[in-house]
């Protein structure tokens, strides 16, 4: 029978769940969980709203907006799992239970006296844990040292030991001054080193080193403007991105960074010990780079319903790897095994994030250990690398990994240490700037968002914003700031393109069926329009019939501009086969078509007549000098405006007549944009006077490294 709980009560069920496997390795969880509990039992439920558990639980500023992000709504979404959990298992038997019920932030307490309550003494309230990593790396190499010698001493008397269960030792980096950490850190092979991206304050991003044993860290030199960094097998060399391409930097040189590869490490890179490196798109399959040179070939086929093979990662035999098979229907994602030979594919786990095989501290090649995650929990498994199945039952780790888009996520992991963010992603903020550079306003938060576009009537702005693991398409009201969500399924959602006359907002989606998807610009229910298979939307016809995209596929003679009509039967047409075709888009008059292609080797822009109904004409122009990306007309057709290589924004005037009759493009200014985003908008025009452009932004709030010595420990390794 059920009865009104005591405060003393209710503090010690507290104090017993943040103990609990449950919650100890959750640290924002507890404090949410803290948090409203010891505002009930002071009779402060006012202050158990989403807008102040925002501030007071999860470090939001005072502009902080529950409609534009939902942290809190995700997080006690979690925490009602944990709480289900805990008192399905250990928590079953407690006299006193404290619940979360669905659609109240507000705890419920409940108390059965004839319940038997665990026997576990009261615990203080965990707080945070910040020492300096050096310390807590010696002391973790001291306990292992005592194990040893207490084996030893064990053995000589001829005692048959115990295997002694080994404490995990948990610790944060904190960011640098000025900095702010980006996705996922990466550890070194050994487990002494951190790599993270960085995004420095007024500047550029750049990759960070942080060496656990002494507690320092360095910026690499060469590295400015990188981002997604990987090691290499011995640990002397980190692969990372730079302007769409890949670099290898080594840490014994003076940081002179190589560029390898006219591909970036946005989806996953690895290497094996004999140079052979593994590279991912999105869409498309893994491809190798073999150390003699040569071109990218694809080592896995991309089988429908998937749509791509990413975060590519090598078995010790250097042969066999793990891959994230993104499938357009959601849930059926999974990790599969493939081999260099192309010959192997074997599915292994179902997950919507990457995984990672871990050799076990025995030092066994063979056995290890399998990290992935469901839900936001980080899961293990003990896994055998040569008969490539797992075994026993997964472990929890943690539940405070974030899901990122396109199946990345915040964690890495070695023999010996585990290292995770509860915070990933790249923030930004829509910025507008005039034709000399100067900041001249800001629109709406700072958020995970991208792709801005400009409404034709240029009163509008649609992009679309990371939601943890999902994004969505939203519009905003320049003159107000006020915003609209436009699509609300919970797959992904991108690349807004306006219809001409701003009614319309289509938009690629990777809900069931995947593909391009048109819906009111007001909000509404949207419409499938198609499968494109792997390209990205780009524009919309001047005169409403059609849709633009370039094909971003990695097969040979793949890439090309598309055609989709918005009549018949609405089948894409091939307009133009092109190297890696990227960002078609049409002149206001639709007499031209501008596009960046890689077919010379480079990312230049090109413009050429377009005709709808008989292809490309041989009247094509390459207006770029020094390499482009991401063109975009001014409203009225009188200018063509670029990225650089550089990212500096560039004007090309444009004369009316046939042929293209245009001036030489001239240098505006420095975009800031040192994180783009790949295939995808990073600035938007009307008038050509001033430019919204999406600067990354430099978070207030910190978000550092978590790192756990000796996960191993939870198998009594």
């Amino acid at each position: 029978m059920s009865a009104p709980c005591t405060q003393d009560q209710i503090q010690e069920e507290l104090n017993r769940l943040l103990a609990s496997r449950q919650f100890m390795d959750s640290p924002r969880l507890s404090r949410f969980l803290t948090y409203i509990v010891q505002k009930t039992l002071s009779g402060e439920t006012d202050e158990i709203k989403e807008y102040t558990i925002g501030l007071a639980v999860f470090d939001r500023n005072t502009d902080f907006d529950p409609r534009l992000d939902n942290i809190v709504r995700v997080q006690a979404s979690k925490l009602r799992s944990r709480l289900n959990d805990y008192y399905g298992s250990e928590g079953s038997s407690n006299s006193a239970q404290i619940r979360l019920l669905r659609g109240s932030y507000v705890p419920v307490f409940d108390y059965t006296p004839d319940g038997i309550a665990s026997p576990i003494a009261s615990v203080p309230m965990p707080t945070s844990t910040r020492a300096p990593t050096r310390v807590w790396f010696w002391l973790a190499a001291a306990f292992v040292l005592i194990l040893t010698f207490a084996a030893g001493l064990l053995s000589a008397l001829r005692i048959k030991p115990q295997a002694p269960r080994a404490s995990q030792i948990r610790f944060e980096i904190p960011e640098p001054d000025g900095c702010r950490f980006l996705a996922s850190p990466q550890l070194s092979p050994d487990g002494k080193k951190v790599a993270v991206g960085v995004l420095r304050k007024e500047t550029d991003a750049a990759i960070y080193v942080h060496n656990l044993e002494s507690g320092a860290g360095e910026i690499l030199a060469g590295t400015a403007g990188g981002r997604f960094p990987y090691w290499t097998p011995d640990g002397k060399s980190l692969i990372f991105s730079k302007a769409s391409r890949s670099f290898r930097v080594d840490l014994a040189n003076g940081g002179e960074s190589v560029s390898i590869a006219p591909t970036d490490t946005s989806f996953g890179v690895d290497v094996n010990r004999d140079g052979v490196i593994l590279f991912a798109g999105n869409p498309g399959p893994v491809r190798r780079l073999s150390p003699s040179g040569g071109g990218l070939t694809a080592v896995t086929t991309v089988d429908k319903p998937e749509v791509a093979h990413v975060f590519p990662r090598f078995f010790p035999d250097g042969n066999h790897f793990l891959y994230l098979a993104r499938n357009e229907t959601p849930g059926d994602s999974a990790i599969y095994v493939a081999s260099l030979d192309g010959r192997l594919k074997k599915r292994i786990v179902q997950t919507e994030t990457r995984a990672l095989f871990v050799v076990g501290p025995e030092s066994i090649s063979s056995k290890g250990y399998l990290f992935f995650v469901r839900g936001g929990e980080l899961l293990v498994q003990p896994f055998d690398a040569n008969r490539l199945e797992l075994s026993g039952s997964p472990r929890h780790v943690t539940g405070d990994i974030q899901e990122l888009p396109y199946g990345a996520s915040t964690y890495w992991a070695s023999s010996g240490a585990l290292a995770y963010m509860t915070e990933g992603g790249f923030p930004g903020q829509l910025t507008w700037f005039d034709r000399t550079g100067k900041v001249i306003g800001k629109l709406g938060p700072v958020a995970d968002l991208g792709d801005p576009v400009l409404s034709p009537a240029g009163t509008h702005v649609a992009y679309d914003q990371a939601d943890g693991s999902n994004r969505d398409v939203w519009t905003m009201e320049i003159k107000s700031g006020k915003t609209t969500r436009i699509t609300f399924d919970p797959e992904v959602d991108h690349d807004p393109v306006w219809s001409p006359d701003g009614s319309r907002i289509a938009f690629e989606s990777h809900r069931t069926p995947q593909g391009l998807y048109v819906a009111r610009s007001q909000g509404g229910t949207a419409e499938s329009l198609a499968l494109p298979g792997g390209d990205s939307l780009s524009d919309w016809s001047r005169d409403g019939n059609f849709l633009l995209f370039g094909s971003m596929r990695s097969e040979p003679g793949a890439s090309s501009i598309r055609l989709m009509p918005l009549t018949l039967n609405r089948k894409p047409l091939i307009w133009m086969h092109a190297g890696k075709a990227r960002w078609p888009v049409l002149s206001p008059n639709g007499k031209w078509i501008a596009y960046a292609s890689t077919e010379s080797g480079r990312s230049h822009i090109y413009v050429q007549p377009f005709d709808a109904t008989s292809g490309p004409d041989s009247g094509k122009s390459q207006v770029s000098t020094g390499g482009g990306s991401q063109p975009s007309w001014r409203a009225d057709g009188k200018e063509l405006f670029y990225l650089s290589a550089d990212n500096v924004l560039m004007g090309v005037g444009v004369r009316p007549g046939t042929p293209f009759d245009y001036e030489r493009p001239a240098p505006l200014f420095d975009t800031r944009l040192r994180v783009l985003r790949g295939p995808r908008n990073d600035y938007t025009t009307h008038d050509g006077n001033r430019f919204l452009i999406r600067v990354p932004a430099y978070k207030e709030t910190a978000s550092p490294i978590h790192v756990v010595v000796n996960w191993s420990g939870m198998f009594g390794n």
